[in-house]
């Protein structure tokens, strides 16, 4: 039997690896990692991974968790095990784990690494201005501008309430809203900021398609009119 029980929450960080993908560099920022354990109906252990930089957690699955001694192991059928260790000091060494194939040793989750694990610290959410950053947006509240608060509320805590994040859990990193050119809601989750890169996947290529069509469209159908077609 291990000297410890493993259910819970684990957490592990590094720094982010991304200096090679931007010109210029981002400003440094660490890759945060959980492994959320916890105990089936037949006693066995199952485990998976959320990280809500690149959420490169999804690639791994859940996975059974299984401990022999010092040693611990993440399975999934047709998949190459995940091999680990119980440290000296309790925390857990998996190896070659993260995003850049490093070590990730991970401890038990405390308040303040919570806050790359939940939406909000809170599991409610008040409605506030947005504050001055000195980005250039003006701003206003929602009933200056026209928009009612109860709606907006309701669905920003449907957010916040996420207590008990699953393997698929959706990643909203941050929300914005602007009405007649004043930002009216700013709001970061899974402790992001506006300072730090996201990874946008598939909506930046929705984007560039979007940009390029435009482009590509408009004098065509500017010849076709002029040749009276």
């Amino acid at each position: 039997m291990l000297p410890l029980g493993l259910e819970g929450i684990w957490a592990a960080s590094q720094p982010a690896l991304l200096q090679h993908r931007w010109i210029p560099a981002p400003p440094a920022f660490s890759e945060h990692y959980f492994l959320a354990v916890s105990k089936r109906s037949d006693g066995t252990l199952e485990a998976f991974v959320r990280n809500p930089e690149s959420n490169w957690g999804a690639s791994i699955g859940t996975r059974m968790l299984t401990a022999s001694g010092k040693r611990v192991e993440l399975q999934a059928s047709g998949e190459n095990e995940i091999d680990g260790s119980i440290d000296p000091d309790g925390t857990i060494t998996f190896a070659k784990m993260s995003a850049s194939e490093t070590d990730l040793t991970f401890h038990r989750a405390s308040a303040s690494d919570l806050q790359w694990f939940y939406p909000l610290p809170a599991d409610h959410w008040t409605y506030h201005e947005p504050d001055e950053t000195g980005d250039g947006w003006h701003r206003a509240t929602l009933h200056d501008q026209g928009m009612r608060e109860a709606p907006i509320v309701a669905f920003m805590n449907s957010i916040a309430a996420e207590r008990a994040p699953q393997l698929r859990s959706p990643y909203i990193q941050s929300l914005a809203v602007a009405r007649h050119g004043r930002l009216v809601l700013d709001q970061y989750f899974y402790g992001f900021t506006a300072a730090q890169p996201r990874d946008v996947r598939s909506a930046g290529k929705s984007v560039t398609t979007l940009m390029v069509g435009r482009e590509a469209t408009f004098p065509c159908c500017t010849t076709m009119l002029e040749n009276g077609a």
